[in-house]
Formats: C-alpha cells, sequence, structure tokens
C-alpha cells in the first residue's frame, strides 16, 4: 500500500466487506446482470433470465493430473521417436479413490479452515418440524424444504460446522424430477383413484443432505456353528472359528437425524466417487441441511452396521471353510478397525411433500439417479378388492379339486 494511501474507517471496512460478501454470494450473469444458479444440465452456472452459461473453474484430482502428467510423457516420447515406457503407459492408479479423504482421528469442529464454506451462510430453523437448513446469506426464504411450513426463522450462528470436503452435484433438474415423479405416482399398486389428481411436485425444491462415508481396514475374528442335516431332517450343530479381512470403501452414514432416513434409505444408491471438491458455486439455488450427527457419532453408527455385515460375511465364510454345512450361524464377531478415513459429502435430492385427506406424505427424488422414493397413502377397498379375487381363485383352483 501506498504511503499516501488514506487509512479506511472502522465503517468503511465494514461497507467493504458488505459489497465483497454480496458479491460473492449474489453471482450475477455478465451479460445482463441477472442471478446466476448452478444447472444440472450443462453442469454450469446458468443465467435465469438470459439463460447465459459460465464455466466453473476445477481444480483436478492426484488421478486426473497423473493422467495428464502421462500423455505429456507419452507426446514427448512420442515426437522424439521413443516408444513410451510402461511407467508413462500405465493410467493413474484409481484402485482406491482417496481425494478429500481425512483421517478420523484429525475431525474436530474447532478447525476454523475446516469450518469455512467460502461465502457467507445463513442457518433458517423450521419451527414446525425443527430442520435446520444452509442458505446463502442473500437468499430470502419463506417456508422449509420439509415441511412447507413458513414458520421459519434465520438463527444467528457465526459457525455452521464443518463445510464439506465435497459435493456430488445435481445431474437430474427440476423438470426432469417431476417428471420422474408423476411416473413413480402413476405406477403405485394399489393407490387411491383420487392420488393422481392431488399428487403433485409443483413446490419441489432442490436440497443437499449431508453424509459422511468411512473408509478402514477391517480385521475380524468369529466363532459359529455350521449345521448338517440328516435324512430326517434334524439338524447337528458344530462348533467352529475363523478370520475375516475386508475394506470398507466409502461407508455411507446419513449426518442428520430424521424421520424421513427410511426414504433416504430407498435412494440409494449415490454414485459417492462421483463428486466435485466443494464450491460455493454448485450450492447456489440450492439449500442445504446443516448435520446433527457428529463425524465421531456417525462412526459409531457405521461400526453397528459393519458389524452386521461382517456377521452375513462370517456365515459365507462357514458354508465356503465346510462345505458339508446346510446351514451356518454366528456367535460372536471381534472387530479391529485401522487406516480409518473419512469424507463429508453432500448428496442432492429433491424434495417435496402433498397433501391427501388431511395427511401430509412427503417424497425424495435421488438428484443424481431421478430414483424416486416417498410415502404414500393406499386404498383399503382395492386391497380389499384383490385379497377376494385371490381367494376366490384359490377356492377355484384347489377348493373344487378336494370335492
Amino acid at each position: 500500500m501506498s504511503s499516501n494511501a488514506k487509512a479506511l474507517t472502522m465503517e468503511e471496512e465494514e461497507e467493504l466487506e458488505k459489497h465483497r460478501t454480496t458479491a460473492q454470494n449474489n453471482k450475477r450473469c455478465t451479460n445482463c446482470n441477472g442471478t446466476l444458479v448452478f444447472d444440472p444440465n450443462t453442469q454450469m452456472m446458468k443465467c435465469e433470465y438470459c439463460e447465459a452459461v459460465f464455466e466453473i473453474p476445477r481444480e483436478l484430482d492426484d488421478n486426473e493430473k497423473a493422467a495428464v502428467a502421462n500423455a505429456k510423457d507419452s507426446a514427448k516420447a512420442g515426437a522424439a521417436g521413443q516408444t513410451p515406457t510402461d511407467k508413462q503407459q500405465k493410467p493413474a492408479h484409481k484402485a482406491r479413490n482417496r481425494k478429500g479423504e481425512r483421517p478420523l482421528e484429525e475431525a474436530t469442529e474447532d478447525n476454523k479452515e475446516a469450518c469455512d464454506w467460502g461465502s457467507k451462510k445463513k442457518m433458517i430453523t423450521c419451527k414446525t418440524c425443527g430442520a435446520q437448513t444452509i442458505y446463502d446469506a442473500v437468499q430470502t426464504i419463506s417456508a422449509c424444504p420439509y415441511c412447507d411450513s413458513n414458520q421459519v426463522m434465520e438463527k444467528n450462528d457465526d459457525q455452521n460446522g464443518l463445510a464439506p470436503t465435497g459435493i456430488c452435484v445435481f445431474k437430474v433438474d427440476r423438470a426432469k424430477a417431476r417428471e420422474q415423479f408423476h411416473d413413480w405416482v402413476n405406477g403405485l399398486w394399489f393407490a387411491p383413484n383420487k392420488l393422481k389428481k392431488v399428487a403433485n411436485a409443483d413446490s419441489i425444491e432442490g436440497l443437499y443432505l449431508p453424509h459422511w462415508t468411512y473408509d478402514t481396514q477391517v480385521r475380524a475374528t468369529y466363532t459359529g456353528e455350521y449345521g448338517v442335516e440328516d435324512d430326517d431332517d434334524n439338524v447337528t450343530w458344530y462348533n467352529c472359528s475363523g478370520k475375516i479381512e475386508h475394506f470398507f470403501d466409502d461407508f455411507l452414514i446419513p449426518a442428520c437425524k430424521k424421520e424421513n432416513n427410511h426414504i433416504l434409505e430407498d435412494l440409494e444408491p449415490f454414485n459417492t466417487n462421483d463428486y466435485e471438491d466443494y464450491k460455493p458455486e454448485y450450492m447456489v439455488g440450492y439449500a442445504a441441511e446443516r448435520y446433527s450427527v457428529t463425524v465421531h457419532e456417525g462412526w459409531k453408527t457405521a461400526q453397528e452396521r459393519i458389524k452386521r455385515e461382517l456377521e452375513d460375511m462370517a456365515e459365507d465364510d462357514i458354508k465356503k471353510q465346510h462345505r458339508n454345512a446346510d446351514r451356518a450361524r454366528t456367535k460372536k464377531v471381534t472387530a479391529e478397525y485401522s487406516d480409518i478415513m473419512y469424507k463429508y459429502l453432500m448428496l442432492p435430492i429433491w424434495i417435496s411433500s402433498y397433501r391427501y385427506n388431511g395427511k401430509v406424505y412427503q417424497f425424495m427424488v435421488n438428484g443424481q439417479t431421478g430414483k424416486v422414493a416417498g410415502d404414500r397413502p393406499y386404498s383399503m377397498w382395492k386391497i380389499a378388492f384383490a385379497i377376494a379375487i385371490f381367494l376366490i381363485i384359490c377356492y377355484f383352483f384347489f377348493g373344487e379339486g378336494e370335492g
């Protein structure tokens, strides 16, 4: 700074920072000054008015950098009349994608750098359902994306928790999500006839949901039994034991406590390898829920689920080790975990709800694949009719035969 430059007052510094923040959050089109939002179809920023598109700068990951380097080496070798070496010809190793992973033992919310979302955010709390949702500071929010309640209020919170490691961006746009929902409704069995007229996705909103992914090498020992059946179907059980080694990659755990987590499970799978390093541009035009399950709480849940998978692996291993086994069951599994890494990912969903006979039904659309899941009503008349038809068929096929 020049020695003749005038020092800014505190008020001027605050005003300058305000303008910087607004410019950072409120992305504007250079053609018409319209608002830019992330567009799933082009994977770029798109103007809501003139529809101009602008690329989002991104850095190459380690695999991509290695591939580029290999290509350059091959090109140089070719220009020099040399045969590329095996090292030059081999693509980047992709057996394990460790981009963005962090050691679990280093996870902490005290790290201010890890809590930097890249742009000013605000948290909105719904008084009706309790959801805490994060938006850009300049966005105007009038309703909760979960329950459509207008009982929302901004919560003063200077820190919105850990910023995401990465973000699985939307690949399905709003129009496609609505189309997928209507197809889903039309394909529901035993749905009330009026449902197709009542259910709509007019107010569907894009939302990023927080998830933890865990990588770990597991060495486990187990004790169990295998059973051998005789000709009279009697089972004789024999004790056995064994060892299992398995690497779990991107073990997915929701980072939010919700009653609708069963809907999230029905939306799976998500491709957790198809993600971008977090940039605030990807969230423009969408909301994000703040995580309510810490990374260490999520790891406890992951261990419980991993143990259940290990029990299934143990049963398979028992049958493999004892070819004469007709049955297998585990008694105890003891696991040791090493090289525990985690990522904090935002997964894309479209979310909405509809009301039928005074009850609200929520549904979601996977923002990557378009898969739909949700709660729905049933027509008891249709179910009763189907049961009656089934009983009549059974009577004619089996009842008359006995007579």
